[in-house]
């Protein structure tokens, strides 16, 4: 009896443990689960929500999956195209190589600057990055990847390096403003200090008068014009001298 009540001790024990450890692993598994559903939780939300186009291609570059704003960024509607592949969206054969035999050989592109083609033909410029995956044997089984558009950086930066040009030849033609409005200065100050040394009847005197508003008109062009540019008023006549008549002193 004994050695039988002990046998029957023995196997409670044995029961409650592999109960406990059966409860130990259903908990474990509990919290796998749990923590990997808030893992994919997680993904989705960034898949779904990220300002940036996700993508995954199998290994015949055949986008799998793509999340909303990527298709949107490309112009395609909420349901992808069938057979979407991503030599398709490439506008440069070179690049598509380059693509493709850096992803080959490194395992992995960075920063790529390429342009894409969308679905209504409109040219976006864009950031790549893409890392390959491998199946069980170590061959290419597809590829993730991220593109960041820079469309509208690089029509700011085309817009400030433009608007930069034109500072340069306002600045220019300021420049040459100035040169060419100097000696006009000069010119109409001796003009002005030879008028007084003739009469105010003279001839002399009205040539002096004419020859000295030509200067002076080429003065007011340069500032009305090239200094301080405004719209010509449709009303506005040029101003006419009269014909210049032979300077006798």
């Amino acid at each position: 009896m004994g050695k039988r009540t002990q046998a029957n001790e023995q196997r409670e024990d044995t029961v409650r443990e592999l109960q406990d450890m059966n409860q130990c692993l259903k908990e474990q598994v509990e919290e796998c689960t749990a923590e990997l559903a808030r893992s994919k939780k997680k993904f989705q939300y960034f898949f779904q929500n990220t300002k940036d186009m996700i993508f995954f291609c199998d290994e015949h570059n055949t986008i799998v999956e793509i999340n909303p704003y990527g298709l949107g960024m490309l112009g395609y509607p909420p349901d992808k195209p069938a057979e979407l592949n991503i030599a398709d969206l490439f506008c440069n054969k070179n690049d598509l190589e380059t693509y493709l035999n850096t992803l080959q050989q490194q395992g992995f592109i960075k920063n790529f600057e390429v342009d894409f083609k969308c679905a209504d033909q409109t040219i976006r410029h864009v950031l790549l990055t893409a890392t390959t995956q491998l199946d069980d044997q170590g061959q290419y089984a597809g590829c993730t990847g991220i593109v960041k558009d820079l469309t509208r950086i690089k029509t700011m930066m085309a817009q400030l390096i433009s608007s930069e040009k034109m500072a340069s030849v306002g600045q220019m033609a300021a420049g040459v403003a100035h040169e060419i409005n100097t000696p006009l200065g000069i010119i109409l100050g001796y003009a002005q200090l030879m008028l007084d040394d003739f009469p105010k009847d003279s001839e002399a005197h009205e040539n002096l008068r004419i020859s000295s508003g030509r200067p002076r008109h080429a003065r007011n062009q340069l500032a009305g014009r090239i200094l301080a540019p405004k719209v010509p008023s449709p009303a506005r006549q040029e101003e006419t001298f009269p014909a210049e008549k032979p300077l006798f002193l």
